[in-house]
């Protein structure tokens, strides 16, 4: 009997959406479960595309969920991401601050500096119904590209609308306009360890929303870094006006503290990039170009490379020669040998086939792969090898909701060479031609032995 480590794929997120949220019960009959590729989608792929994959067995295990402690009232790392613990969150707002919240988002030109301005809201946890903590001024601002929108009216009333938050610990709220809630003490404030967290509302309209935090798990499950995630009830009060209450995600940080949590000390001390869109182009690893350190104040922003650690004094030279060097033809890293030597002088193979086969089972059509996007690039300070670490994975698993790429996605063999985006351009990066798919037999010729490796994974993980 085959060992498909992630045959429950289905059955997981009715195990999340059952846990008790809001007190109530779900029906599981009205979700829509999370979906993987099916084996008679692999097999019926041609021999050409799937470049000698076995077909899957017809024996097929039996769905077996994956196992949680039981949850406790304490507040500990492992317990507030466990999903069987039920999270609520209290945000109160003074009027000018949820407005200044909503406004400063859309900040341009001499003022763009207001989309990095938290403003201040006093926060009450609750972990299975308990009030657990009470943070006096937590720093709130909204976070998010196309997801951003007017929330407040003027005179701080709620709208119905919803949009993904940042929240801070360390806020001095030493500047006007929010002197009144200074306390340099902040500075040093954490939670659970971290500065930050994220909130990330359902705007894909996943009807399990879990999608994303199972994506996350399995890849965590390999090995692989990637965040904690859980669900929590999220109430946003205005003092003297109105509320709401819906359904988040909150997220951990991809930073400074997350490296330090899922890597000894030797290796979280390296440079950590996210890599996106900027006004051109995707961060294919193709060009080393919009490479830098935001800031806002000074104008720098939607860079495709935005160092994110060690920041101070930047030095991008292992980004610079991981680019360099894997878009060398193999001409001229002097043959086929050279340029596989090369390439895993650079990258940490290993790690980047089995994130590859993930990354292909749980099938997010705006990833590095089909979309040159949503990603970070981190080289551990042990071995400076290149590690891609996934974010934002919202739209795998077969969901659809404002994007044909989700569905195209689920018919493409782990050898496609098609890249999704909306040019229909094959594959952009090299990291995929050497080890993934053969999309160039004379310039960057695939690695049979590393593509088996991958392959051999894509069958166990699917």
């Amino acid at each position: 009997m085959k060992n498909n480590k992630f045959l429950f794929l289905l059955a997981l997120p009715l195990l999340l959406t059952s846990c008790d949220i809001f007190g109530g019960n779900s029906n599981p009959s009205k979700s829509e479960g999370a979906s993987s590729r099916s084996d008679s989608q692999q097999e019926s792929k041609s021999s050409e595309d799937s470049q000698g994959a076995s077909s899957q067995s017809s024996e097929s295990p039996s769905p077996t969920l994956p196992e949680f402690p039981d949850s406790t009232d304490e507040l500990t790392f492992d317990n507030f991401y466990n999903p069987k613990t039920k999270l609520k969150m209290e945000f109160t707002f003074d009027p000018d601050s949820i407005y200044n919240l909503s406004e400063y988002a859309f900040g341009e030109g001499s003022n763009l500096y207001q989309q990095d301005v938290y403003h201040p809201a006093d926060m009450k946890l609750y972990i299975n119904d308990k009030l657990t903590e009470e943070y006096e001024a937590v720093g709130v601002r909204m976070k998010g590209n196309t997801s951003k929108d007017h929330f407040v009216d003027p005179d701080g009333t709620l709208r119905g609308n919803k949009v993904h938050f940042k929240v801070s610990f360390k806020e001095k709220f030493d500047e006007d306009p929010y002197t009144r809630y200074k306390d340099k003490d902040r500075k040093k404030r954490r939670f659970l360890d971290a500065k930050k967290f994220d909130l990330k509302w359902n705007r894909e309209q996943d009807q399990t929303f879990t999608r994303e935090p199972y994506a996350n798990y399995i890849m965590r499950q390999e090995g692989l870094s990637a965040q904690a995630m859980n669900l929590v009830q999220v109430t946003v009060n205005v003092r003297g006006k109105n509320s709401w209450t819906e359904l988040y995600q909150v997220q951990e940080c991809i930073d400074e503290e997350f490296l330090s949590r899922v890597l000894p000390a030797e290796a979280a001390a390296g440079n950590l990039y996210k890599g996106q869109w900027d006004n051109s182009e995707g961060c294919n690893l193709s060009k080393f170009e919009s490479v830098g350190v935001e800031d806002l104040k000074a104008g720098i922003t939607n860079l495709r490379y935005d160092l994110k650690t060690n920041d101070s004094e930047p030095d991008h030279s292992l980004l610079r020669n991981v680019i360099d060097k894997i878009n060398l033809t193999a001409a001229d890293a002097g043959g086929i040998a050279q340029q596989n030597e090369m390439f895993e002088q650079y990258v940490d193979i290993p790690y980047f086939l089995k994130y590859a086969a993930l990354s292909w089972v749980i099938g997010n059509p705006d990833d590095l792969r089909y979309h040159d996007n949503n990603v970070y690039f981190y080289f551990p300070s042990d071995t400076n090898k290149l590690r891609i670490i996934i974010r934002d994975t919202d739209r795998c698993f077969g969901m659809i909701n404002d994007w044909e790429g989700t569905s195209k996605i689920l018919r493409l063999s782990p050898s496609s060479k098609e890249n999704i985006d909306m040019w229909g351009n094959q594959v952009n990066c090299r990291l995929f031609w050497k080890c993934c798919t053969p999309v160039s037999t004379s310039s960057c010729p695939i690695n049979t032995e590393w593509q088996n490796t991958y392959l051999q994974y894509c069958k166990e993980y699917a």
